[in-house]
């Protein structure tokens, strides 16, 4: 999966999207909070873990989601390149539709107040 781990990092660089952090933590096999130059409330990115006892390294998990938003999710295919290509491509596309509405809104806000 470490494959997996690497596109997926390459894909959000495409977007201006950087791992500002990347965390261990009990539950997770890492957490990336993600920044952007335009952007600016912070997101994460959780990694599933797959076993109950400890934790997985990072290559093992099997997908990841979006903690504020945990609908926007990405299972890490293994069978079928052409399906995780789409998949990937989804996943960010989601992710950035979720980016420019939070700050949209974020924006409406800050404007009533001033």
């Amino acid at each position: 999966m470490k494959k997996h781990i690497t596109d997926l990092r390459n894909a959000l660089y495409n977007h201006d999207l950087t791992v500002a952090s990347e965390e261990d933590s009990p539950a997770f096999p890492a957490m990336w909070t993600l920044s952007h130059p335009y952007f600016t409330l912070p997101m994460t990115i959780a990694f599933y873990n797959v076993n109950d006892i400890s934790v997985i390294p990072l290559h093992e998990s099997f997908g990841c989601y979006l903690m504020e938003q945990p609908e926007i999710s990405l299972y890490f295919t293994k069978t079928n390149r052409h399906s995780w290509q789409r998949d990937l491509t989804v996943f960010i596309k989601t992710l950035m539709q979720y980016i420019h509405s939070t700050e949209a809104k974020r924006d409406k806000v800050v404007r009533k107040d001033i």
